[in-house]
Protein backbone atom coordinates (compact mmCIF):
# COMPACT_ATOMS: atom_id res chain seq x y z
CA UNK A 1 0.00 0.00 0.00
CA UNK A 2 1.12 3.24 -0.53
CA UNK A 3 2.34 5.73 1.72
CA UNK A 4 0.15 8.36 2.50
CA UNK A 5 1.41 11.97 3.07
CA UNK A 6 1.21 14.66 5.78
CA UNK A 7 1.29 18.08 6.18
CA UNK A 8 2.55 19.44 9.69
CA UNK A 9 1.56 23.25 9.96
CA UNK A 10 2.92 25.31 12.65
CA UNK A 11 6.29 25.58 11.37
CA UNK A 12 7.74 28.77 9.95
CA UNK A 13 7.88 26.41 6.44
CA UNK A 14 6.06 23.75 5.52
CA UNK A 15 7.61 20.06 6.42
CA UNK A 16 6.48 16.95 4.42
CA UNK A 17 6.52 13.64 6.72
CA UNK A 18 5.89 10.01 6.39
CA UNK A 19 2.83 9.07 7.97
CA UNK A 20 1.83 5.64 9.20
CA UNK A 21 -0.26 3.98 6.21
CA UNK A 22 -3.94 4.02 7.05
CA UNK A 23 -6.44 0.79 6.22
CA UNK A 24 -9.33 1.73 3.87
CA UNK A 25 -11.28 -1.68 4.94
CA UNK A 26 -11.40 -0.32 8.45
CA UNK A 27 -13.52 2.65 7.20
CA UNK A 28 -16.03 0.48 5.31
CA UNK A 29 -16.40 -1.86 8.73
CA UNK A 30 -17.62 0.97 10.72
CA UNK A 31 -21.83 0.97 11.27
CA UNK A 32 -23.45 3.11 9.11
CA UNK A 33 -25.42 4.48 12.24
CA UNK A 34 -21.99 6.09 13.62
CA UNK A 35 -20.74 9.35 12.92
CA UNK A 36 -16.27 9.16 12.33
CA UNK A 37 -14.21 11.87 11.83
CA UNK A 38 -10.41 12.85 13.07
CA UNK A 39 -10.00 14.99 16.09
CA UNK A 40 -7.83 17.91 16.26
CA UNK A 41 -4.65 15.61 17.70
CA UNK A 42 -4.82 13.35 14.27
CA UNK A 43 -6.75 10.23 15.75
CA UNK A 44 -9.61 8.33 14.84
CA UNK A 45 -12.94 8.95 16.52
CA UNK A 46 -16.52 7.56 16.25
CA UNK A 47 -19.50 8.26 18.00
CA UNK A 48 -23.32 7.47 17.54
CA UNK A 49 -25.91 9.38 16.39
CA UNK A 50 -28.07 11.79 19.11
CA UNK A 51 -31.15 10.21 19.61
CA UNK A 52 -34.22 12.06 18.77
CA UNK A 53 -35.60 11.79 22.36
CA UNK A 54 -38.11 14.77 21.72
CA UNK A 55 -40.32 13.19 18.75
CA UNK A 56 -39.88 9.73 20.37
CA UNK A 57 -41.55 10.81 23.41
CA UNK A 58 -44.12 13.19 21.65
CA UNK A 59 -45.02 9.78 20.09
CA UNK A 60 -45.59 8.30 22.61
CA UNK A 61 -47.24 10.50 24.56
CA UNK A 62 -49.72 10.92 21.51
CA UNK A 63 -50.24 6.46 21.46
CA UNK A 64 -51.61 6.92 25.65
CA UNK A 65 -53.89 10.09 24.66
CA UNK A 66 -55.62 8.08 22.01
CA UNK A 67 -55.62 4.72 24.03
CA UNK A 68 -56.85 6.94 26.51
CA UNK A 69 -59.76 8.31 24.36
CA UNK A 70 -60.56 4.66 22.72
CA UNK A 71 -61.36 3.47 26.55
CA UNK A 72 -63.58 6.08 27.47
CA UNK A 73 -66.74 4.81 28.18
CA UNK A 74 -69.64 6.58 25.99
CA UNK A 75 -71.24 9.55 28.14
CA UNK A 76 -74.77 9.09 25.78
CA UNK A 77 -75.87 8.07 22.57
CA UNK A 78 -76.59 10.66 19.32
CA UNK A 79 -79.73 9.38 17.13
CA UNK A 80 -80.01 10.65 13.30
CA UNK A 81 -83.15 9.92 11.08
CA UNK A 82 -84.48 11.00 7.42
CA UNK A 83 -88.27 10.59 7.83
CA UNK A 84 -89.20 12.20 4.76
CA UNK A 85 -88.59 15.42 1.82
CA UNK A 86 -89.78 17.96 4.50
CA UNK A 87 -91.35 18.45 7.91
CA UNK A 88 -94.10 21.54 7.72
CA UNK A 89 -93.03 23.82 10.54
CA UNK A 90 -96.00 25.73 10.66
CA UNK A 91 -98.23 22.47 11.15
CA UNK A 92 -96.28 21.45 14.30
CA UNK A 93 -96.67 25.05 15.78
CA UNK A 94 -100.12 24.76 15.04
CA UNK A 95 -100.75 21.31 17.14
CA UNK A 96 -98.47 22.30 19.42
CA UNK A 97 -100.35 25.74 20.45
CA UNK A 98 -103.73 23.22 20.33
CA UNK A 99 -102.14 20.89 23.04
CA UNK A 100 -101.99 18.32 19.98
CA UNK A 101 -99.60 15.52 19.96
CA UNK A 102 -96.61 17.79 20.12
CA UNK A 103 -98.23 20.24 23.54
CA UNK A 104 -99.09 16.95 25.42
CA UNK A 105 -95.89 17.25 27.14
CA UNK A 106 -94.08 14.64 24.71
CA UNK A 107 -92.16 16.97 22.86
CA UNK A 108 -91.64 20.74 24.25
CA UNK A 109 -90.78 23.62 21.57
CA UNK A 110 -87.92 25.54 23.31
CA UNK A 111 -86.57 27.62 20.17
CA UNK A 112 -87.80 28.26 16.42
CA UNK A 113 -85.13 29.02 13.94
CA UNK A 114 -86.01 29.04 10.11
CA UNK A 115 -84.37 25.77 9.36
CA UNK A 116 -84.48 23.67 12.65
CA UNK A 117 -86.48 23.26 15.88
CA UNK A 118 -85.29 23.36 19.16
CA UNK A 119 -87.20 21.03 21.42
CA UNK A 120 -87.26 18.65 24.72
CA UNK A 121 -88.77 15.27 24.63
CA UNK A 122 -89.58 12.77 27.04
CA UNK A 123 -89.42 12.47 30.85
CA UNK A 124 -86.39 12.93 31.80
CA UNK A 125 -86.00 15.67 29.45
CA UNK A 126 -83.42 14.91 26.27
CA UNK A 127 -82.40 17.21 23.55
CA UNK A 128 -83.81 17.07 20.62
CA UNK A 129 -83.38 19.20 16.83
CA UNK A 130 -85.85 18.74 14.45
CA UNK A 131 -84.49 20.23 10.99
CA UNK A 132 -87.05 21.61 7.86
CA UNK A 133 -85.43 19.21 5.28
CA UNK A 134 -87.14 16.11 6.91
CA UNK A 135 -84.85 14.63 9.44
CA UNK A 136 -84.46 14.53 13.05
CA UNK A 137 -81.57 14.48 15.48
CA UNK A 138 -82.19 13.17 19.29
CA UNK A 139 -79.73 12.84 22.17
CA UNK A 140 -79.88 9.98 24.97
CA UNK A 141 -83.12 8.22 23.72
CA UNK A 142 -83.24 4.78 23.71
CA UNK A 143 -84.83 2.24 20.97
CA UNK A 144 -88.60 2.72 22.27
CA UNK A 145 -88.24 6.99 22.50
CA UNK A 146 -87.17 6.52 18.92
CA UNK A 147 -89.74 4.65 17.87
CA UNK A 148 -92.23 6.96 19.38
CA UNK A 149 -91.06 10.14 18.46
CA UNK A 150 -90.97 8.64 14.73
CA UNK A 151 -94.79 8.48 15.22
CA UNK A 152 -94.94 11.52 16.50
CA UNK A 153 -93.77 13.20 13.99
CA UNK A 154 -95.51 11.12 11.11
CA UNK A 155 -97.98 13.23 10.32
CA UNK A 156 -96.00 16.19 9.74
CA UNK A 157 -93.68 15.02 7.36
CA UNK A 158 -93.84 15.46 3.73
CA UNK A 159 -93.68 12.60 1.36
CA UNK A 160 -92.67 10.32 3.72
CA UNK A 161 -90.19 7.05 3.50
CA UNK A 162 -92.16 5.01 5.92
CA UNK A 163 -89.56 1.60 5.89
CA UNK A 164 -87.37 3.27 3.81
CA UNK A 165 -86.51 5.73 6.15
CA UNK A 166 -82.57 6.76 6.81
CA UNK A 167 -81.57 5.95 10.48
CA UNK A 168 -77.64 6.17 12.14
CA UNK A 169 -76.47 6.31 15.71
CA UNK A 170 -72.95 7.98 17.31
CA UNK A 171 -72.35 7.93 20.68
CA UNK A 172 -70.49 11.32 22.18
CA UNK A 173 -67.80 11.81 25.60
CA UNK A 174 -66.44 14.70 27.16
CA UNK A 175 -63.23 15.55 26.19
CA UNK A 176 -60.61 18.91 25.69
CA UNK A 177 -60.77 18.44 21.86
CA UNK A 178 -63.43 18.68 19.40
CA UNK A 179 -63.20 16.04 16.82
CA UNK A 180 -65.33 12.84 15.53
CA UNK A 181 -63.35 9.91 15.67
CA UNK A 182 -64.18 5.85 16.13
CA UNK A 183 -68.11 6.86 15.84
CA UNK A 184 -67.69 9.19 19.03
CA UNK A 185 -68.35 12.60 19.38
CA UNK A 186 -66.19 14.72 21.40
CA UNK A 187 -67.93 17.38 23.12
CA UNK A 188 -66.09 20.46 25.22
CA UNK A 189 -68.74 22.16 26.15
CA UNK A 190 -72.04 21.79 27.09
CA UNK A 191 -73.45 24.43 25.21
CA UNK A 192 -76.65 23.62 23.09
CA UNK A 193 -75.31 25.14 19.86
CA UNK A 194 -71.97 23.12 19.85
CA UNK A 195 -74.50 20.28 19.75
CA UNK A 196 -76.47 21.62 16.83
CA UNK A 197 -73.19 21.77 15.24
CA UNK A 198 -72.47 17.77 14.95
CA UNK A 199 -76.71 17.68 15.05
CA UNK A 200 -76.77 19.46 11.43
CA UNK A 201 -73.90 17.64 9.90
CA UNK A 202 -75.15 14.20 11.47
CA UNK A 203 -79.04 14.91 9.39
CA UNK A 204 -77.33 15.89 6.03
CA UNK A 205 -75.36 12.46 6.42
CA UNK A 206 -78.51 10.53 6.79
CA UNK A 207 -80.91 13.10 4.20
CA UNK A 208 -77.47 12.46 1.98
CA UNK A 209 -77.67 8.73 2.52
CA UNK A 210 -81.30 8.54 1.20
CA UNK A 211 -80.14 10.16 -2.14
CA UNK A 212 -77.71 7.49 -2.40
CA UNK A 213 -80.04 4.96 -2.06
CA UNK A 214 -82.52 6.65 -4.54
CA UNK A 215 -79.57 6.54 -7.47
CA UNK A 216 -78.59 3.12 -6.31
CA UNK A 217 -82.16 1.58 -7.05
CA UNK A 218 -82.37 3.31 -10.07
CA UNK A 219 -78.63 2.42 -11.27
CA UNK A 220 -80.36 -1.38 -10.59
CA UNK A 221 -83.15 -1.24 -12.21
CA UNK A 222 -81.99 -0.07 -15.54
CA UNK A 223 -78.42 -1.42 -15.51
CA UNK A 224 -80.04 -4.47 -18.08
CA UNK A 225 -80.63 -2.09 -20.80
CA UNK A 226 -76.80 -1.31 -21.11
CA UNK A 227 -75.84 -4.56 -20.35
CA UNK A 228 -78.54 -6.05 -23.24
CA UNK A 229 -76.73 -3.42 -25.47
CA UNK A 230 -73.73 -4.42 -24.72
CA UNK A 231 -74.02 -8.08 -25.59
CA UNK A 232 -76.56 -8.07 -28.36
CA UNK A 233 -76.23 -4.52 -29.85
CA UNK A 234 -79.89 -4.53 -29.20
CA UNK A 235 -82.31 -2.78 -26.62
CA UNK A 236 -85.12 -5.79 -25.87
CA UNK A 237 -87.26 -2.98 -24.40
CA UNK A 238 -90.46 -1.01 -26.01
CA UNK A 239 -90.18 2.37 -27.16
CA UNK A 240 -92.34 3.28 -24.47
CA UNK A 241 -90.81 1.43 -21.36
CA UNK A 242 -87.71 3.10 -22.48
CA UNK A 243 -89.50 6.47 -22.84
CA UNK A 244 -90.84 6.15 -19.11
CA UNK A 245 -86.78 4.74 -17.80
CA UNK A 246 -85.95 8.75 -18.96
CA UNK A 247 -88.94 9.94 -17.39
CA UNK A 248 -87.58 8.50 -13.85
CA UNK A 249 -84.74 9.47 -15.12
CA UNK A 250 -85.27 13.22 -14.73
CA UNK A 251 -87.92 12.47 -12.19
CA UNK A 252 -84.75 11.88 -9.91
CA UNK A 253 -82.67 14.09 -11.29
CA UNK A 254 -84.71 16.97 -10.63
CA UNK A 255 -85.41 15.29 -7.01
CA UNK A 256 -81.79 15.48 -5.59
CA UNK A 257 -81.26 18.75 -7.42
CA UNK A 258 -83.68 20.60 -5.63
CA UNK A 259 -82.78 19.26 -2.15
CA UNK A 260 -79.39 19.72 -2.42
CA UNK A 261 -79.08 23.12 -1.18
CA UNK A 262 -79.43 21.29 2.13
CA UNK A 263 -76.31 20.06 2.30
CA UNK A 264 -74.83 23.84 2.23
CA UNK A 265 -73.23 25.14 5.01
CA UNK A 266 -75.53 26.53 7.27
CA UNK A 267 -75.01 30.65 7.64
CA UNK A 268 -73.68 31.32 10.83
CA UNK A 269 -75.86 34.20 11.37
CA UNK A 270 -79.07 32.01 11.14
CA UNK A 271 -77.76 28.70 13.77
CA UNK A 272 -74.05 29.39 14.89
CA UNK A 273 -75.03 32.25 17.21
CA UNK A 274 -71.82 31.49 18.80
CA UNK A 275 -69.72 32.25 15.57
CA UNK A 276 -66.27 30.79 14.37
CA UNK A 277 -66.04 28.56 17.29
CA UNK A 278 -68.67 26.88 16.89
CA UNK A 279 -68.79 27.03 13.02
CA UNK A 280 -65.73 24.90 13.71
CA UNK A 281 -67.43 22.29 15.05
CA UNK A 282 -69.63 21.86 12.31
Amino acid sequence: MAKAREIVIGAPYQRVTDAKPFALNKVAAIDNEQEHFFSDTGRYSTHKKPIRSAQKRADIQASIRERSEALTDPAGTVWACCLGTEIFFADILKSFKKGGALGSGMIKVENTYSEVFFCQCFNPKKTCFIFRFGCVVAWDVDKDQREELIHIMEPFVKEPLGPKREEDNMSYVWSDRATIKADHIHLVTPNIFERLAYSYAFAQSVKLAVFETVVDETIERTRKIPEGLAKSGKINSTREDIGKRIGELFVNRFYINLHTDILDTPGKEDLFLGGERLSFFF
